[in-house]
């Protein structure tokens, strides 16, 4: 749906740098379905 095709692209944006205990919490919330809000997202990117 709408949903999984804008968290879709979300992912796609990570930087291929990131902390590697956030790609396997990323990997890991893939895998289960579940997927980061909009607002999260943006948390993230600032820290």
């Amino acid at each position: 749906g709408p949903q999984e095709d804008s968290c879709h692209e979300a992912y796609l944006l990570f930087p291929v740098h990131l902390d590697g205990t956030l790609l396997d919490n990323v990997k890991s919330m893939k895998a289960k379905k579940e997927y980061f809000p909009t607002v999260t997202v943006l948390q993230i990117f600032q820290q």
